[in-house]
């Protein structure tokens, strides 16, 4: 009896533990399933990647070959049209008009303005006479990045007085040819560009001008620029320079009185008191006589004697004048001082 129970609840845990199985078995095929499908679609999404990355280079390799082909038709038709350019050139020379030289075909189109060299343009005085005589100006087209580019044109520089009337304001004027421009333009280490000596007609008013130059191009653009300049009057230009008179001083004098002092002059209180060297008058030290002993002996005398001998007679006069001090017999009262 019991092993029929026995048998029974074996035959019943079988069976659940097959009916579990086939319970687990759907969701392990589903992530299986599932792993087989995320692993395809990456490949195949490698794969279009790839695919996607050789159309676009055939893209650009065909846009190269186009951008090539047009860059060789532009320069065949540059080539055509310096040619066109050199003939008419020369067509026109030969009717009598004048053109632009070669060399400023490409400064023509960089041009985007007109520059003053403030350190070079201003009015000055040549002939030593009163009044300025020249004006220097100094002034150069650049281009959008600010960059002095050669070209010649028609030049017109005027003056402007902005303190006058309106129809007075011009103080002078100037004008050159294209042709004339070119013999201006300078090229050097401190400056470059149109260099102008203008000289006065009058000379100029004292004050504040204004210098306004304008270029025209050969294609009949217009460009212009400015410059303030200061004219120094008259008065100031001819006062002498004042400078303080120096102090009246006289030698220092060897015997000690207050002549030898320097004085303050009364035009110049600024000037400090200088006070010499003071000198007390004491007798200068005599010299003690070579007195020779009297046990020395009589023997005769040599040449090096008559010469010390000679040296501490008293018949040589002094090195230094009556009177005055030196360094071997200062004191305290008479060392030199500055007050």
């Amino acid at each position: 009896m019991s092993r029929t129970f026995a048998r029974r609840g074996h035959s019943a845990r079988a069976s659940d533990g097959a009916l579990a199985r086939r319970q687990w078995h759907p969701s392990i095929y589903g992530a299986a399933l599932l792993l087989g499908l995320l692993t395809s679609s990456g490949c195949v999404g490698a794969r279009n990647n790839t695919d996607i990355l050789e159309a676009r280079l055939r893209q650009q390799e065909d846009l190269a070959y186009q951008y090539h082909r047009q860059l060789s038709e532009l320069r065949g038709e540059l080539e055509v049209a310096h040619h066109e350019a050199d003939i008419l050139r020369g067509q026109l020379s030969n009717i009598g008009q004048e053109t632009l030289p070669a060399e400023y075909t490409q400064s023509l189109f960089r041009v985007e303005g007109l520059r003053f060299n403030s350190m070079f343009t201003r009015s000055r005085d040549q002939d030593g006479k009163p009044g300025d005589d020249v004006l220097t100006a100094v002034f150069y087209p650049v281009d959008e990045h600010g960059d002095m580019v050669k070209l010649p044109g028609a030049i017109r520089i005027e003056v402007l007085d902005m303190t006058r009337p309106e129809p007075e304001r011009g103080v002078a004027a100037w004008e050159f040819s294209p042709r004339d421009s070119r013999e201006l333009w300078t090229s050097g280490f401190l400056s470059s560009g149109y260099e102008l000596k203008l000289p006065w007609s009058e000379p100029p008013p004292p004050g504040e001008l204004i210098v306004h130059a304008r270029l025209t191009t050969p294609d009949g653009r217009q460009f212009d620029a400015t410059h303030t300049i200061e004219i120094e009057g008259d008065s100031l230009r001819d006062q002498p320079l004042q400078l303080a008179p120096p102090a009246e001083a006289r030698p220092v004098s060897l015997n000690g009185n207050d002549s030898g002092r320097l004085r303050r002059s009364a035009a110049s209180p600024q000037v400090k008191e200088i006070l010499p060297m003071s000198f007390s008058r004491e007798e200068r030290p005599r010299e003690e006589p070579d007195v020779r002993s009297e046990t020395d002996g009589a023997g005769p005398t040599t040449g090096a004697d008559e010469e010390a001998d000679k040296q501490h007679s008293g018949d040589q006069p002094p090195p230094f004048p009556e009177g005055l001090q030196t360094s071997d017999n200062w004191t305290d009262e008479t060392i030199p001082y500055l007050r």
